[in-house]
């Protein structure tokens, strides 16, 4: 295990009001799909990575539905604000673990109404932090902290990737 970087970090509050700390540098978000070690990952793969997963963009450790929406979201923001979804990321991790089919159906509901309605105000984000909420208000699965193994891979690989 690598020691996390010195130097600055970012505050980026969770949806759940939860804080932590998250490296300077981050491998970019991008639109669409992309190759392991790229540098460029969609929302998706950045959650398949720190989960520990095979690379793609259906990752095991992230709920159907909020995988779904943070697809979309992932390909409905620009540039910069997509950059800003790191949080809502590591808040989706370990939500793939809770299966049942009333809480399955009610996301995959919600989903589909929060999308339509944050696509018509504009704000595409609050629809993947709406199925996040419900997700965590009908499981009772809060947003953990980030575990201290996927910070130090995730310094070792921004180590690696800064070198090359």
């Amino acid at each position: 295990m690598g020691v996390l970087p010195e130097g600055p970090f970012s505050q980026a509050p969770l949806c759940d009001g939860v804080v932590i700390d998250l490296p300077d540098r981050l491998p970019v978000l991008d639109r669409g799909t992309h190759t392991e070690g790229s540098g460029q990952v969609c929302s998706m793969e950045a959650a398949s990575w720190l989960a520990g997963e095979k690379w793609s963009d259906h990752p095991q450790a992230v709920h159907r539905a909020i995988a779904s929406v943070a697809r979309w979201v992932n390909d409905a923001v620009d540039d910069e604000e997509r950059q800003t979804l790191w949080p809502l990321i590591l808040a989706s991790l370990d939500t793939g673990t809770s299966h049942n089919l009333r809480l399955d159906t009610h996301l995959r509901h919600l989903t589909r109404k929060a999308g339509c309605k944050a696509a018509l105000s504009g704000r595409p984000v609050q629809a993947w932090i709406e199925v996040l909420n419900e997700h965590a208000r009908m499981t009772g699965h809060s947003s953990p902290p980030v575990p201290p193994v996927l910070l130090s891979e995730l310094s070792e690989h921004l180590a690696t990737s800064a070198g090359s």
